[in-house]
């Protein structure tokens, strides 16, 4: 099927960049391994193994979808539900298009985004890069436009206006803001 397509490639690419060792990952796994009363399975669980416990448990979730469907709330929910009930400290959710990859962050009591699937033995260290996103950029009131238009060059028009326009676009602005 397509998705597992999506899986296979999944289980490369752990295998391959991120050196997940292959006794560590669990496909199709009933939740109920980990006494879970439930009869759900996730698609991938990445384990890590606690020497003092003797014990194997949950350190991420792969929720694989095929290519054409698109990475949604319920896809989302799902592999959050996953990981909350597993305490995996991972959860990633991929179509084999888009990747959308979190870390649950105890001091925030949250999942945050981060990059990408950190290597096997960041992830054992609970390390991975933060996904940062641009700061969205506050409306000025209308009295303020003036004392502000520097704020705004640059930003709103799109990237891709063509040159010639732009000495237009500015004029406009700057008699807009004479008035």
């Amino acid at each position: 099927t397509p998705e597992e397509v999506v899986r296979q490639k999944v289980l490369q690419y752990l295998l391959t960049f991120t050196k997940v060792p292959k006794d560590m990952i669990q496909v199709e796994m009933l939740l109920s391994k980990y006494e879970i009363e439930s009869k759900r399975r996730a698609d991938i669980i990445v384990e890590k193994f606690d020497k003092q416990a003797n014990l194997f448990s949950p350190l991420a979730v792969i929720e694989c979808k095929a290519p054409d469907i698109m990475i949604g709330d319920e896809a989302i929910n799902q592999a959050l539900d996953y990981a909350d009930m597993l305490l995996a400290e991972y959860v990633f959710i991929t179509n084999g298009e888009t990747l959308i990859a979190s870390k649950f962050d105890a001091a925030l009591n949250r999942y945050i985004d981060i990059q990408t699937i950190p290597v096997y033995e960041d992830m054992l260290s609970g390390k991975a890069d933060e996904l940062r996103r641009e700061e969205i950029k506050q409306r000025f009131a209308f009295d303020e436009l003036n004392e502000n238009k520097d704020f705004y060059r640059g930003y709103e028009f799109n990237p891709n206006t063509p040159v010639h326009l732009l000495p237009f676009i500015t004029n406009l602005w700057e008699c807009f803001l004479d008035v």
